[in-house]
């Protein structure tokens, strides 16, 4: 079997009121759960950037690693943009950038 191929779960845990609330949610915008979780997990690892300013308010970083953060993607965004790279060269740059900036 290659690597990508093999269905994982992803479980936790909350309280019975909110996964109650998910599911009216989700019924009254006629979506399922695993279509709700995975367009959600899509969006993250794509860095769509409606989800990566929600996500924001949550995360624990120090404000300054967040902003060096943003500041690389914002950069990796523009090369992206102004050389149309491919997902696999846009891999390398982040590969790249990691290794220049190990604090990170």
């Amino acid at each position: 079997m290659s690597y990508g191929n093999e269905m994982k779960k992803f479980c936790f845990e909350d309280t019975d009121k909110r996964y109650a609330d998910l599911r009216i949610r989700l019924h009254v915008d006629e979506l399922r759960q695993g279509e709700f979780f995975r367009a959600i997990i899509t969006g993250y690892i794509e860095q769509d950037e409606d989800l990566l300013k929600f996500i924001d308010k949550y995360k624990s970083q120090p404000k300054t690693r967040r902003t060096i953060l943003k500041k690389t993607y914002d950069k990796a965004k523009k090369t992206k943009s102004d050389f149309l790279l491919s997902q696999e060269e846009v891999e390398n740059i982040f590969d790249l950038i990691a290794e220049e900036n190990e604090d990170l």
